[in-house]
């Protein structure tokens, strides 16, 4: 019994569960070992209208709400712990920056495929010379000529560049500006002058969910593919983090539930000393803690999702439920590796490849020491966090 979800998120998350082990799970290590990117997968997925879950009618999607998205996310990186990523690429952080700063016309050629499964999106970011300081060590930079934009730069470590169709990149438009001079735009993948490499990772963390740097050489932009005004970069890009937290933190929902399976699994099986480790316990108190600090988890992150349905401010929320989550797991999968001593490293079980997973997610949309400052700030009335849950004008008008 789960006494935060009704029987409705229940008939939703038993859905996607089922397609889920029906579809993703028996195919994900073929996929892995082929590094191949499965898109038909994409494709059912806005079929069945899970993409499209948060989304209003008008722009194809089943207003089936946020925490419905997320019931959703979680079964989906039950299936498979590297695969929810582009799943929430495409279904949280890049659309819903488009839908709440998109114009209509960008909502249909860009949003509306995106959340059907026919294009895959990104979001380009992160620089070379920028991690956490992303915007105010931003070099890319895209100059007026004429009806057209010309971007020159480069990102890195940018989610699916490698398979994606569209890109949601951010560029300095006034470099004398700081934060205001800061602005968005849509660059698909085959515009002239766009190239993209494959980035090396550790195993197993690019097989399936590639990360590429992309370059930027004279790329001209089309004025009508930019997103929101010149100049709202800044406000989008935090407002789309909000957004892409509760997505990093459902996937470590996921990530550390997959983990504690393997330890229980694992413990109840495993003999020494004439019983099964599961006895001991240390044993005991490694999977009480990841069990009881993975359900207070899912309690953030439901209830940050939930914040974004009834239209509450959820910055703060998703900034405590990506911390708090990630943590757990990486917890979680430092345990793991305690509980299946030298097996752990073998390619018999999937604990190294879990254990990466949770450090990445660490870094992803906020590091964990940021998220800290940030939640430490907002709690002592230094900066609020909750001052970028915006939505351009235009779009409120249309809503």
């Amino acid at each position: 019994m789960n006494v935060l979800l009704d029987d409705t998120n229940l008939q939703f998350r038993d859905s996607a569960r089922a397609f889920a082990q029906r579809e993703i799970k028996p195919f994900v290590q073929d996929w892995m070992r082929d590094g191949a990117f499965p898109r038909q997968i994409f494709k059912r997925l806005g079929e069945l209208g899970f993409l499209g879950a948060t989304f209003p009618a008008a722009v194809g999607g089943t207003e089936a709400g946020f925490l419905n998205l997320v019931l959703a996310a979680e079964q989906v990186g039950l299936a498979s712990p590297s695969l929810v990523t582009a799943f929430n690429m495409n279904a949280m952080t890049t659309p819903m920056a488009l839908l709440n700063w998109g114009t209509a016309a960008q909502h249909d050629e860009y949003l509306t495929p995106m959340i059907k499964g026919d294009l895959i999106g990104s979001f380009a970011l992160t620089e070379p010379a920028g991690g956490s300081d992303a915007l105010g060590s931003m070099r890319t930079r895209a100059v007026r000529d004429g009806d057209d934009w010309v971007l020159n730069g480069s990102k890195v470590f940018i989610t699916l560049a490698p398979v994606a169709d569209v890109a949601f990149v951010f560029a300095k438009t006034d470099p004398n500006a700081g934060h205001k001079g800061v602005s968005a735009f849509l660059v698909r993948y085959d515009d002239p002058g766009v190239s993209v490499q494959r980035m090396a990772m550790a195993p197993g963390l690019g097989s399936l969910i590639p990360p590429g740097e992309i370059s930027f050489t004279d790329v001209r932009i089309p004025a009508d593919r930019i997103v929101g005004d010149v100049g709202d970069g800044f406000k989008i890009a935090m407002n789309a983090l909000d957004y892409g937290r509760i997505a990093v933190a459902t996937k470590s929902l996921a990530t550390g539930q997959v983990i504690r399976d393997h330890c229980i699994d694992y413990a109840q099986t495993r003999r020494a000393f004439g019983q099964e480790i599961g006895h001991f316990q240390l044993i005991q108190g490694h999977i009480a803690d990841m069990v009881t600090e993975i359900e207070a988890g899912r309690g953030l992150i439901y209830q940050a999702a939930a914040a974004h349905d009834q239209g509450v401010a959820a910055t703060r929320l998703s900034a405590m439920a990506k911390y708090y989550m990630a943590e757990v797991t990486f917890r979680a999968a430092n345990s793991t590796m305690e509980i299946f001593g030298g097996y752990g490293l073998t390619a018999e079980y999937p604990i190294v490849h879990l254990l990466h997973l949770a450090h990445l997610a660490r870094t992803g949309e906020g590091a964990a020491n940021i998220l800290r400052i940030a939640i430490a700030e907002d709690a002592l009335g230094f900066r609020s966090m909750d001052r970028h849950n915006i939505r351009h004008r235009a779009v409120l008008e249309r809503s």
